[in-house]
């Protein structure tokens, strides 16, 4: 599964719990972490590398992915 297909599922099951909140790591040569927290209490974490970002941003418009 790709990184977006993985974060999308989350969100639909935890979509019912409220705003969900994330952060990011600052980017390194090797990608960066996304952390995405829901009001439940469960977080989902994963390491994005560059390839992957570059691959879910332009396949999914996560640029409209507000915090």
């Amino acid at each position: 599964m790709s990184l977006y297909t993985d974060l999308e599922q989350f969100l639909q099951a935890h979509r019912q719990h409220g705003q969900m909140r994330y952060e990011t790591s600052d980017p390194i040569p090797k990608g960066y972490g996304l952390t995405v927290t829901c009001p439940c209490g469960i977080v989902f974490e994963r390491r994005v590398l560059p390839e992957d970002a570059e691959q879910d941003l332009l396949s999914s418009g996560l640029s409209a992915f507000e915090n």
